[in-house]
């Protein structure tokens, strides 16, 4: 569901240094490792997050480059050491053990908390995989869980030079809703259903440069496919309708967005780091709205 979805978010960097938070556990250790070029280096689902893993990240929405992270190619350098946090978020991966998504999704082995969300994953050799969240409410205060029927890649593995990868997802969820359209068009709940697509490609290799340090990593590309939303009212007595267009313009509704998953996004990880080091969210003009980066 991400501005739209994925939104069914994101949005999730090759980063080192870690800063510790008094009363959180941060689980970088401020120091790159790598001893391997990265342009040669695999990175595999176990240097990835695990449940009980934090990471505390600075974000910087003034950040008005258009050309540096864009660069391709081996033997590359991105220099983002002006970046300057206005904020901080956290992306905490939990145990399922005592969570309500975990009790809801059995098959999770993680729960992701980030930027006001909660989401059950799966992680694989394949990558990291959404299959449901549990989101605040959209509309009338009501809080609705969406279940993906074909999960959503988070962060995909193994992540090498010119690596690829497709991936296609769909949620949805049914929500209470009672109202009466043009007063004789009863409605007792809304159907939302969102599908997309997402490709990834590995496309830079090299050595990239926060405000917390130099890191190597390999860089890729996060380019969602269009997202389709349908949404479909209960009509009293009639069944389902299609009122996609009527319940995007009602007041108060809006599509949940979800970090990683529909936003296009440059993406730099670091072998050593399990998390990415730094993320880079652009617009559909291709300029970059937020830069979050590993502290």
């Amino acid at each position: 569901m991400k501005k739209s979805l994925l939104v069914l978010i994101a949005t999730v960097v090759a980063i080192s240094s870690c800063k510790k938070a008094e009363d959180k556990k941060d689980d970088n250790d401020n120091t790159n490792n790598n001893t391997v070029d990265p342009c040669t280096m695999v990175i595999s689902s176990s240097e990835g997050p695990s449940a009980g893993d934090l990471f505390i990240l600075g974000t910087d929405n003034t950040f008005n480059d258009s050309t540096l992270f864009k660069k391709t190619g081996t033997a590359q350098t991105w220099d983002f050491s002006v970046l300057v946090s206005s904020k901080e978020d956290t992306f905490n991966f939990q145990s399922t053990t005592g969570t309500s998504l975990g009790t809801l999704f059995p098959s999770a082995n993680m729960i992701i908390s980030a930027q006001g969300l909660d989401l059950a994953a799966i992680k694989s050799t394949a990558g990291i995989s959404i299959i449901a969240t549990e989101l605040p409410p959209i509309i009338n205060n009501i809080s609705i869980t969406p279940a993906f029927t074909d999960p959503a890649i988070f962060i995909p593995y193994p992540l090498q030079k010119d690596g690829s990868f497709s991936d296609t997802y769909s949620a949805g969820v049914t929500m209470p809703y009672d109202t009466v359209v043009f007063s004789v068009v009863h409605i007792d709940s809304i159907r939302a259903t969102l599908t997309g697509s997402n490709s990834f490609s590995v496309d830079g290799c090299g050595k990239i440069t926060t405000p917390t340090g130099t890191y190597d990593c390999v860089k890729y590309l996060l380019n969602p496919g269009t997202l389709v939303e349908k949404y479909e009212g209960h009509v009293v007595g009639s069944g389902w309708v299609d009122f996609t267009v009527m319940v995007k313009g009602l007041s108060g509704f809006k599509t949940p967005e979800f970090p990683l998953i529909n936003s296009k996004s440059y993406v730099w990880v670091s072998k050593d780091k399990k998390f990415p080091v730094c993320m880079i969210t652009v617009d559909a003009s291709g300029n970059a709205t937020s830069v979050q980066y590993l502290k």
